[in-house]
């Protein structure tokens, strides 16, 4: 194997770890994160449909549910 394929499979940075998986502390750092995310979420569309007497759910829904 040249040293041109042996970079190109070890990645971009010519690391040898590169490729590799994330750890587990990652992993559920990332899963607290998008629970954190997710009640966040629901106590915006609370307020939002209550305190400030939002017209239409149905639109808050969609708005939040597509990308920007």
């Amino acid at each position: 194997m040249t040293a041109a394929c042996q970079a190109e499979a070890e990645g971009a940075g010519g690391e040898p770890g590169a490729a590799r998986l994330p750890s587990r502390v990652a992993r559920l750092l990332s899963a607290l994160f998008y629970g954190t995310c997710s009640f966040l979420l629901v106590l915006v569309n609370k307020a939002l449909l209550t305190s400030y007497g939002f017209p239409s759910p149905i639109f808050l829904g969609i708005g939040q549910g597509t990308p920007d």
